[in-house]
């Protein structure tokens, strides 16, 4: 969903310069889908210990999911995990942000960029930057809690 999010709202920009603002929706979109990509992450890990300490206790020789997982996971997993995401959530609203200022640094007289239209762009920048940072800082969090291996 985020890459047809960025990649929808990049391609209309490309379409129509005009439209560069439009960019400013790309950190803002993305810190939500990311969000909700780590809230997500978070479920399957609940759901991962339910299994390990309730139903594996309820059923005879357990389900040794957590032994496949472990056998079948790769060493690298979570770095292979966290640096796509990187690209994905942060990466795009950094691209946003960076060619959103520039349009409006380099083309500001040619698409009218002044006054109250620029202290807004300026200030959408602003809580996009934020929104980026709040991206990578949620990456952070569930990169920290994903083992290289799984625990077992």
């Amino acid at each position: 969903m985020q890459l047809t999010t960025a990649g929808g709202l990049f391609g209309l920009v490309i379409d129509e310069p005009k439209r560069f603002a439009l960019l400013a929706l790309i950190p803002i979109t993305s810190y939500l889908l990311c969000g909700r990509f780590v809230t997500q992450v978070h479920a399957v890990e609940a759901l991962a210990r339910y299994i390990r300490e309730v139903l594996n206790r309820k059923v005879g020789g357990g389900f040794n999911w957590e032994r496949w997982q472990r056998d079948t996971k790769r060493k690298d997993y979570a770095w292979a995990w966290f640096i796509p995401l990187l690209l994905t959530f942060p990466g795009a609203s950094v691209l946003a942000i960076g060619g959103c200022a520039a349009v409006a640094v380099l083309d500001r007289k040619k698409y009218g960029v002044e006054g109250w239209a620029l202290a807004a762009l300026i200030e959408a920048l602003v809580l996009g930057l934020v929104a980026t940072v709040g991206s990578y800082l949620l990456l952070r969090g569930a990169r920290k809690k994903l083992p290289d291996r799984p625990a077992g």
